[in-house]
């Protein structure tokens, strides 16, 4: 169970980073419109709500499923909302 935790974290992490490496992807292959920081502030505006939903429906999710391990992945998508957020 130990080995589990690192691994399972490692993961939700390499998940909530994948849109940033896609816009800055997007951004140095020239795959924006003419507007890029339209796109990239639309993008992480909407990646900024998904977060914020993801993190305020883990303790609803924790207390009908009984699934208490869920709730120890809430800070890490709470800053990533935070960080995709604070992005221009």
């Amino acid at each position: 169970m130990i080995a589990k935790r690192p691994i399972s974290k490692i993961l939700v992490f390499l998940i909530c980073i994948a849109p940033i490496v896609w816009l800055l992807a997007a951004a140095f292959t020239d795959n924006l419109s003419a507007n890029p920081i339209k796109d990239i502030t639309e993008a992480t505006g909407v990646w900024t709500l998904r977060f914020l939903l993801a993190t305020l429906c883990i303790t609803p999710i924790r207390k009908f499923t009984k699934w208490s391990d869920v709730i120890r992945y809430r800070r890490m998508l709470g800053l990533f909302a935070f960080f995709y957020g604070f992005l221009p």
